[in-house]
C-alpha cells in the first residue's frame, strides 16, 4: 500500500494516548487447511466490540482529524473505507448535550477522516461497523464494532498493531478494501451482488457459501486467496473440484483452476506487476515464501498445479518483462473471464484464443508454465 509522507514519519514518534445465479456452485467448505500457520486465536468466542491499540496525540487542530492506522513490518498502514458515524459532544451546566456532527462518512485512501466545526473542549463520539455493503468482518456472525470517545481540537492516531485481535481484524478490512479498489479499476462490480462475510477466528481457513473463514487476519496472502474464492464466485470464472490438495502437486482440473485463480487474485490484488520478485510471504509455510514468477521445478509441471496456473495468470498481465504500462491486460482478463464457466487452464488458454489475445504470445506463456504440456 502507499504510504503518504505521513504515515512513514509516523512511527518515529513516540506512543502516547440481493442474489445472483452461478452455473457452478462450490460443492461445500473450500479447505485451505494447509495456508497458514502461527499463534491462532482458534474458533473463540471473542467480543466483536473493538478497542485500538493505542491513540495517539499528534498536536492541535482547528477541528478534529484523525488518522486510522495500522502497523505492518515497523511501518504504518492507512485503513481507509471505514465507515464511520459521529456525534458530537458538548458539556452544558454539568450535562453532555449530543448533537449531529458534520462527517466526512468515511476514511480516505491514507486512513484520514476530519470533522468541521469540533472545537477544542467538546467530544467526538464515533461509532464504526466493520461492516459496507460488499463486505463485513465479523465474528460468530456478530460484526465487529468499535466505539471511541475522543477530544475535538486536536490531530489524533489512531494505531492498531499489527498482530493483536483488533489489529488482525483492520487486518482483513485492509485485504478487502483493497480488493475492492482493486475490482473497480477493471469492473463496474455489478458481478458483485451478495456481501461476503470473513469470519475470525477460526479453527482453519476455508470458504463456503460467501463465507470466508480464517485462522489469522494478518497474513495478507491467505487472506487473498481466500477473498478469491469468493470473488470466482460471485463472478463465475469456473469450475469447483474437491479434496485434499498441496500447492506443489498435481489437481483435478477443476480444483487447479478454482484454487490458482485464488492464488493469482490475491497475488493481482496486492503485489506491484512490476515487481520482478513476486512472492507470498507466509502461505504454505512448507513451501514459503511461494513465488508467483519462478515456479521451482518439482513443482506438478502440467495444467492441474495450482502453483502453476497462478503463475501463468500472473505471466499474462505483469508488467516487469516487456516494460509495458497500461493496466489494459488486467482489466482484458478479467472482463474475459467474467461469466465465463470454465473448467480447465486449457478452456482458459481457449477462451482467449477466441477473444483475439495474441496467440503467439499465449502460446509462450503456456510453454513457460506447463513445461509437461509444451502445445
Amino acid at each position: 500500500m502507499k504510504k503518504s509522507n505521513f504515515l512513514n514519519t509516523l512511527m518515529g514518534l513516540s506512543l502516547a494516548l440481493t442474489s445472483l445465479s452461478f452455473a457452478s456452485p462450490p460443492p461445500g467448505p473450500i479447505d485451505d487447511s494447509l495456508m497458514s500457520s502461527g499463534k491462532r486465536f482458534g474458533n473463540l468466542s471473542v467480543d466483536p466490540h473493538l478497542h485500538p491499540d493505542q491513540v495517539q496525540a499528534l498536536g492541535s487542530h482547528p477541528s478534529s482529524k484523525l488518522h486510522f492506522v495500522r502497523a505492518v513490518k515497523n511501518q504504518w498502514t492507512a485503513i481507509p473505507g471505514l465507515i464511520i458515524k459521529a456525534n458530537q459532544l458538548t458539556l452544558r451546566r454539568k450535562a453532555l448535550v449530543s448533537r449531529s456532527a458534520p462527517t466526512g462518512s468515511m476514511t480516505d485512501a491514507q486512513g484520514m477522516i476530519e470533522f468541521a466545526s469540533c472545537p477544542a473542549g467538546t467530544e467526538l463520539k464515533l461509532q464504526i461497523q466493520l461492516s459496507q455493503p460488499r463486505f463485513a468482518v465479523a465474528t460468530q456472525r456478530r460484526v465487529y464494532d468499535l466505539s471511541l470517545n475522543l477530544p475535538c481540537g486536536k490531530e489524533l492516531a489512531i494505531q492498531f498493531k499489527e498482530d493483536s485481535l483488533a489489529g488482525q481484524v483492520m487486518a482483513i478490512w485492509q485485504v478487502a478494501e483493497k480488493a475492492q479498489v482493486a475490482l473497480l479499476s477493471v469492473s463496474k462490480l455489478e458481478f458483485w451482488r451478495r456481501q461476503i462475510l470473513f469470519s475470525f477466528p477460526e479453527n482453519s481457513d476455508f470458504y463456503t457459501a460467501d463465507n470466508v473463514h480464517l485462522t489469522l487476519g494478518h497474513r495478507w496472502d491467505v487472506v487473498g486467496h481466500e477473498m478469491g474464492h469468493a470473488i470466482y464466485d460471485q463472478a463465475n470464472i469456473g469450475a469447483w473440484g474437491e479434496g485434499a490438495h498441496k500447492i506443489d502437486e498435481c489437481y483435478s482440473d477443476e480444483l487447479g483452476l478454482s484454487e490458482g485463480w485464488a492464488s493469482y487474485f490475491s497475488a493481482w490484488v496486492q503485489i506491484d506487476l512490476n515487481n520482478p520478485d513476486a512472492k507470498f510471504e507466509s502461505m504454505v509455510p512448507r513451501r514459503a515464501p511461494i513465488h508467483v514468477e519462478n515456479v521451482p521445478a518439482d513443482v506438478c509441471p502440467k495444467s492441474q498445479s495450482e502453483w502453476r496456473i497462478m503463475s501463468y495468470l500472473w505471466d499474462l498481465v505483469d508488467l516487469n518483462q516487456d516494460g509495458e504500462k497500461s493496466a489494459a491486460p488486467a482489466k482484458r482478463l478479467w472482463e474475459d473471464l467474467l461469466n465465463g464457466n470454465l473448467q480447465s487452464a486449457s478452456s482458459i488458454h481457449q477462451r482467449l484464443l477466441s477473444k483475439n489475445w495474441n496467440p503467439q504470445e499465449l502460446q509462450r506463456v503456456w510453454n513457460l508454465n506447463f513445461p509437461a504440456e509444451r502445445r
